[in-house]
């Protein structure tokens, strides 16, 4: 009997300061099993979230929609003395 075993040498990624295989690296939400890139990912209490998850777990909700407000817009309104 000859038992061939073949080894692919994957390289790891380094995010939240530790290494991790890349299949590893995904989203902690409990029912999301998506792979993270190392480059485009947000965090929480240390762990790796896809940008739909943390929005949807961590950041502010729309009163009216009830979906995350993911950017910060600044609206300056001038205000002119009419004689």
């Amino acid at each position: 009997m000859i038992i061939i075993l073949f080894f692919v040498c994957v390289k790891p990624i380094f995010a939240l300061g530790k290494e991790w295989h890349p299949q590893c690296f995904v989203c902690s939400h409990p029912s999301c099993d998506r792979v993270l890139d190392p480059n485009d990912f947000e965090t929480h209490d240390g762990k790796p979230y896809c940008k739909f998850h943390f929005g949807e777990l961590f950041l502010p909700k729309c009163f009216a929609c009830k979906k995350p407000i993911t950017d910060v817009s600044f609206i300056l309104i001038l205000f002119t003395e009419v004689d």
